[in-house]
């Protein structure tokens, strides 16, 4: 049995704008994201107002809930998670500012199928 990895973290990004979704994945690219998997959601607003009979009026209240919200999903070095927040902040704005996205990491205890050469920038390549 392969040897899992110890030190990653499931970074989640819950992106409101789907037009900034190739920016954002170029810009985790280029910072060293191997891979990730883009999820469609529906949040809970849009849920509500199109199924719920006794909620339909009140779609109108929030214009953010239309259409569907990519979810980014990457298992990234734990400490690449700081410049990445970062790097998603610059591509759509503060995400203390209504109608940019949610973002959060928790940690993982193992993680089995990533490359073997999953490194961080900080890590000293061999000459």
């Amino acid at each position: 049995m392969s040897t899992p990895r110890a030190d990653c973290s499931l970074l989640v990004f819950i992106l409101n704008d789907p037009d900034r979704l190739d920016d954002t994945l170029s810009a985790m690219l280029e910072a060293g994201v191997q891979g990730a998997t883009v999820l469609e959601g529906r949040g809970m607003w849009q849920v509500l107002s199109s199924e719920v009979q006794i909620f339909t009026g009140l779609s109108t209240l929030f214009p953010s809930t239309k259409g569907a919200k990519p979810t980014i999903v990457s298992a990234v070095p734990t400490s690449k998670i700081a410049e990445l927040a970062a790097i998603i902040e610059d591509v759509v704005g503060d995400l203390t500012s209504p109608g940019t996205g949610i973002l959060m990491s928790l940690p993982l205890s193992q993680v089995w199928g990533l490359a073997k050469n999953l490194e961080t920038e900080t890590e000293e390549k061999p000459a």
